[in-house]
């Protein structure tokens, strides 16, 4: 049994917890000492925990172009003009050349609104002295391509597929199997030629926050006010509770300003963790579906090469993942999705906050589409079907996902921010 024992040490009386025979320990050295026997009590705690997940949808919400679409545009039109001005141009994923010995006068530079007419300003005609060779060295970046002529680019989820489909080849022929395995090696290298791509254009926008062309940002005091009544029905011992601590996790690359003035709360424990990486460290890029079927099979193929494209791995290099695990585990926790679309790219991580035991509630806080076919529409059934997709509990999602009557638009944490 565990002893709390007292003994005098100059004109203080020291305490520790301790064992009974640590008395006769302390007796041989000289010291006169007693014990009390005491029972630990641990208190239960009367507040809560509130996470709030920052996805790309937060970026767009103050003017940033950080869609991936946005990204293999922007490398696209890159490659064009400087073709224009070089009249060549290679990398490890495209090249574009001449083929006939005549040279046209350089175009105006291309942008990202018409980047598609370059190739139809260059493609073969009948009587043409001009064609232009577009080459796609890689055929991930070829799938990447394809998608974005279909107006929608997921990279981690082109990523998955593609491995998934190499996977499919796999069979009882070794030579067959060591062949598959070098396109898994030239898809891994190719998906980190991306993600270098994507870093230095995601440089350009995070100085967007920097140069202060955001002259509004969203107002996220809400992650500090107490819960509304009616977002724990199913838990009416929620009543009264206050917050303990925020965490804001962010899986974005570009870092937002969180501790200017609009998020400058007195009296808060509060704290950042962005999971995925900075663009100045490592980023964790990739896919994060470990619970796909496809995966446990690939997993059990023995080849390191496999695993290499999956987040979870990247989570293992730093203490980012264990901090968020504290956090969760700490005490029950409210989950404020702002502006993460919660698609299966990042599944094993959610699935993991999501379910987790404390997890009593998910308020989506969505983005409305004022323009294109989609005039009149918002993202939160898009959210809760993906994050239906992510959960296997479906009693739990059922109960603990707020109405969207409880939860507010992007566009409303924006317009109630103060201009800078």
């Amino acid at each position: 049994m565990q002893k709390l024992i007292l003994f005098p040490e100059g004109e203080l009386l020291l305490a520790f917890i301790g064992k009974e025979e640590d008395i006769n320990y302390l007796k041989l050295n000289g010291k006169e000492c007693f014990y009390l026997e005491v029972i630990m009590k641990t208190e239960k705690k009367t507040g809560f925990n509130r996470l709030i997940l920052i996805g790309n949808g937060f970026d767009l919400l103050h003017g940033l172009k950080t869609r991936y679409s946005d990204f293999v545009k922007d490398y696209l039109t890159y490659s064009i003009n400087s073709f224009f001005i070089n009249s060549y141009y290679s990398d490890e994923l495209i090249e574009i050349s001449y083929t006939d010995s005549y040279k046209p006068t350089p175009l105006p530079s291309y942008n990202l609104e018409n980047i598609f007419d370059f190739f139809e300003d260059f493609k073969p005609r009948v009587n043409n002295l001009v064609k232009v060779n577009f080459k796609i060295k890689s055929t991930f970046f070829s799938l990447i391509y394809k998608s974005l002529n279909l107006g929608w680019v997921d990279i981690e989820k082109i990523y998955y597929s593609r491995l998934i489909d190499l996977y499919k080849i796999i069979g009882n022929d070794r030579k067959q199997n060591e062949n598959v395995l070098s396109m898994v090696k030239r898809l891994n290298a190719d998906l980190n030629v991306i993600r270098e791509l994507l870093r230095e254009y995601l440089k350009k926008e995070q100085e967007k926050y920097i140069i202060q062309n955001v002259t509004k940002r969203a107002n996220l005091r809400i992650a500090f006010q107490n819960p509304e009544e009616d977002d724990f029905p199913q838990n009416g011992n929620w009543k009264g509770k206050e917050i303990s601590k925020v965490l804001f996790l962010n899986f974005n690359y570009t870092e937002p300003n969180f501790t200017d003035n609009m998020l400058a709360v007195n009296g808060f424990d509060w704290d950042v963790i962005n999971i995925h990486g900075t663009l100045v460290d490592e980023m964790v890029f990739g896919y994060g579906d470990e619970l796909d079927e496809h995966y446990k099979m690939i997993e059990k193929l023995g080849e390191d090469e496999w695993l290499k494209g999956f987040k979870s791995f990247g989570y293992l290099q730093n203490h980012k993942y264990n901090n968020l695990l504290g956090f969760i585990e700490d005490t029950e926790f409210q989950v404020y999705v702002v502006g993460h679309s919660c698609g299966l790219s990042d599944k094993t991580l959610l699935n993991q906050i999501f379910e987790h035991k404390n997890c009593k509630n998910i308020k989506v806080f969505y983005h409305s589409f004022e323009e294109g076919g989609r005039k009149g529409e918002d993202t939160f059934n898009d959210t809760i079907y993906n994050i239906a997709r992510i959960m296997d509990d479906k009693v739990k999602m059922r109960s603990i996902i707020s109405k969207k009557t409880q939860s507010l638009g992007l566009k409303t944490l924006h317009d109630l921010a103060p201009s800078k």
